[in-house]
């Protein structure tokens, strides 16, 4: 069977240097959480990049925290910021960001960058479609070939002993049914596996496999036997 193909659609462009991030950015760019390389203010800088309003430590706060574990940015973080930086904070004690400082285009490349390995690591990874998609179609598989051994006629043997045989145990799976064939009866439950289409035996017992058998429909094999090794 040939294998899935995985279509995906064009990805949107990167984001540019030039324009405002969007919380569409961030959510690419932090789905694996915020890289622990990205300094306090970097994280504050992007987040109010992508928001295009002053907000509150406790708002930034949170869109971070529903997006990554882990981030150096804590609400008084603020307080190490130095005088000209990028994120000032207002009178009312919200953090307002200033477009035109230099780090603000740095914080850009930095998400854009982010983006780009998230969709090269994407590309390397399954799609989880495709998975779903073919897990699917090996149960139906499995369970029509489940469906197709139940309905074959199936023979486990004992022979007593094993090497050279005495007596033979037939147990038809299918009917539930034993019988038990002694000494010159063995070619006899010979003759009646070929009325089977899988044949067990436990411990070997190499002289049926060796035997070639006449079928229901006249056609001569070597019946199919599986030996269970107990």
């Amino acid at each position: 069977m040939a294998p899935l193909k995985v279509v995906r659609s064009a990805p949107d462009p990167l984001p540019s240097p030039d324009h405002q991030l969007t919380v569409a950015n961030l959510n690419e760019a932090w789905r694996d959480g915020v890289p622990n390389s990205w300094s306090a203010q970097r994280v504050a800088v992007v987040v109010l990049d992508a928001h295009g309003a002053a907000m509150s430590p406790a708002e930034v706060l949170a869109f971070v925290g529903t997006r990554s574990q882990w981030t150096l940015l804590r609400a008084e973080s603020a307080q190490y910021w130095r005088s000209g930086a990028a994120v000032r904070v207002r009178d009312d004690g919200r953090w307002e960001l200033d477009r035109a400082h230099g780090a603000v285009r740095s914080a850009r490349k930095a998400v854009a960058h982010r983006v780009g390995v998230m969709r090269r690591w994407a590309e390397m990874r399954p799609d989880p479609e495709a998975i779903e998609t073919s897990q699917r179609r090996i149960e139906r598989e499995r369970a029509a070939h489940a469906d197709q051994l139940a309905r074959m006629r199936r023979v486990l043997i004992h022979a007593f002993p094993p090497a050279r045989p005495q007596a033979l145990v037939l147990i038809d799976v299918e009917g539930h049914e034993i019988s038990t064939f002694p000494g010159d009866e063995i070619a006899r439950a010979i003759d009646r596996l070929a009325g089977y289409e899988i044949i067990g035996a436990v411990d070997r017992f190499d002289l049926l496999a060796e035997q070639p058998r006449m079928g229901r429909h006249g056609e001569e094999f070597k019946m199919p036997l599986i030996p269970l090794w107990v």
